[in-house]
Formats: structure tokens, C-alpha cells, sequence
């Protein structure tokens, strides 16, 4: 289990090191594989990071989580175009929100609900709620809401607190169990099955499952993907794990951004790499927001 003192340095690294996926990520979008990744160029966090940063703003405002700060800070940054690169869900929601919608009505709804929108920004609602609580799982679900209305995005979002809290609570479990871990967890849903798959058997190469399944912007694609990527860090190391998951292409940007983020918060501050964080215009303001979150956790 983790102690107080590590709590800290788990919540900066799970933030900073999903900014790192998302910034060297972000080059690459939408593109084909093989991809040859450079690390030295000078890369910007996209809306994965800003939704995240944006949902700490809201538990910090708040002092807990609460849907409807969330969709107010949304909203906020929004009406300032803070945002960057907003799916097409996401972008809607936003809209009726600003045009006054509720937010528990705002969501996409159907199947193309599915996508990553919700998956990719539920991180640091992984320190505040306990998807073993019913109570929790409900206010989960209702985060997710604001812009996917949608089992399956709630499941993928899901899988990404469950593998978090694994991360951050369970220092001595192995990293290699997580998906095994993840997958027991979770609802009737194809993120589940997918992880179920991977248990079974030698854990699959980054490279292996992106062949089998695909790197598109569905999150029963992206989060077991970001999920396998994040159990190989302690034998790969967080760049060369985030490179290999990039050089697969698609969405290179959130998948990288939620596998930095799961494995951030298992190395911490400290072991995210320094010369990839430290470029990012957005650093200082990121290890503020950590600090801030975790006064309140």
C-alpha cells in the first residue's frame, strides 16, 4: 500500500507523465505505422491534458468531485478557448453546455458515444473515488456523462481509475498483473473482454495488440491498449514505452497520454523523465495543480 508521503509524488507523476504521452504523441495523430519517433523536438499538450487540467481545477474548486463544478469549469475554458484538438463528442457537449443544457443532458449519446473523450480525462478522479464504492462508481459514471452518455466509454474510463488506483495503492503488485487486475473489475463491456483476453497467457507486445485490435479513437481500442503499454514501463522504461505505443499511429496522442498517465502515477515525480516534463510550457502550472490535489486528497 502507499504511504501519505508518496502520495504526492504518485498524483504529479500521473499528471506530468500523461502530459508527456500527449505532448510527444500529439505529432504523430492519425498517422500510419511504422513511425519513427523523435523526442528532441519541441511538442504541446493537446485537449487530453487540458480536460485533465481542467477537471483538477474543478475537484480543486470544489474540494471534491462534483459533476456540475466539472461542467462549469469545462464551460469555462471553453468560452476561453483553452481547448485544443476537441473530439467531435466532446465538442458538442461543450456546446450545449455553454448554450445553457444541463449536464447531465449534454452528452453524446449511441454508439458513436464510444470514443476516448471520457476516458482520457478521468485520471485524477482516481484519488478521490473508490470504484469498489457503489456510490463512487455512480459518481464515475456521472463524470463520464458530461460528454458520453455511453456504457462503453464509461467502461474504458473506468478501466483507466481502476488501473490508476492499482498503480498508486498497490506499490508491491506487479506491474504485469495490471490488466488482469483491471479486467475483474469492470462491467459487462468490450474493454473488459479485450483485457480478459490479454490475461490469458504471456502479456502481448505493445506492437502485437495494436495489430490485433487497432489504435483508433474507440476506447475498447485505446484503453487496453494504454493499459498493456503501462505494464511494460519497468522493462521498457516510460520513453521507450511511450515511443513504441506512438509508433503504432492512430491516436497516438491519447493513447500515449493515458498510458503516461497510469504509468506516471506507478514511477511518480521522480521517476518521470526530466528532460521530456520539463520542456513543457505548461510544467509549472501542472506541478501546482498536483500540489493542490494533494492537499485535498
Amino acid at each position: 500500500m502507499i504511504s501519505p508521503i508518496e502520495i504526492p509524488n504518485a498524483i504529479a507523476g500521473c499528471i506530468l507523465g500523461g502530459a508527456i504521452g500527449d505532448a510527444l504523441g500529439g505529432a504523430y495523430e492519425g498517422q500510419s505505422p511504422p513511425i519513427e519517433v523523435i523526442t528532441n523536438t519541441v511538442a504541446r499538450i493537446s485537449d487530453n491534458t487540458q480536460l485533465t487540467h481542467a477537471t483538477c481545477e474543478a475537484i480543486i474548486e470544489a474540494k471534491c468531485v462534483d459533476p456540475a463544478t466539472i461542467a462549469a469549469v469545462f464551460v469555462r475554458w471553453f468560452k476561453a478557448r483553452r481547448f485544443r484538438g476537441l473530439g467531435a463528442c466532446t465538442l458538442k457537449a461543450l456546446q450545449e453546455l455553454a448554450a445553457g443544457q444541463h449536464w447531465a443532458l449534454a452528452g453524446a449519446k449511441g454508439d458513436r458515444a464510444a470514443g476516448n473523450g471520457a476516458a482520457m480525462r478521468i485520471a485524477p478522479i482516481a484519488f478521490f473515488c473508490n470504484p469498489e464504492d457503489d456510490d463512487d462508481r455512480a459518481l464515475i459514471r456521472n463524470v463520464c456523462r458530461i460528454t458520453h452518455h455511453n456504457e462503453e466509454a464509461y467502461a474504458a474510463a473506468l478501466a483507466v481509475v481502476i488501473a490508476i488506483r492499482y498503480s498508486a495503492f498497490h506499490r508491491d503488485a506487479p506491474m504485469h498483473l495490471l490488466p488482469k487486475a483491471v479486467a475483474k473489475r469492470l462491467p459487462d463491456s468490450v474493454t473488459r473482454d479485450r483485457l480478459r483476453e490479454i490475461s490469458t497467457g504471456d502479456l502481448p507486445s505493445i506492437h502485437d495488440l495494436a495489430v490485433r485490435h487497432g489504435t483508433t479513437g474507440y476506447a475498447a481500442d485505446t484503453v487496453p491498449l494504454a493499459i498493456i503499454g503501462a505494464s511494460h514501463v519497468n522493462t521498457l522504461g516510460l520513453k521507450s514505452m511511450l515511443c513504441d505505443l506512438i509508433s503504432c499511429g492512430g491516436d497516438t496522442d491519447t493513447i500515449a497520454s493515458i498510458a503516461g498517465q497510469i504509468a506516471g502515477t506507478r514511477l511518480g515525480l521522480d521517476g518521470v523523465v526530466a528532460d521530456l516534463a520539463k520542456p513543457l510550457s505548461e510544467y509549472h502550472e501542472l506541478l501546482r495543480v498536483s500540489q493542490q490535489l494533494r492537499e485535498l486528497v
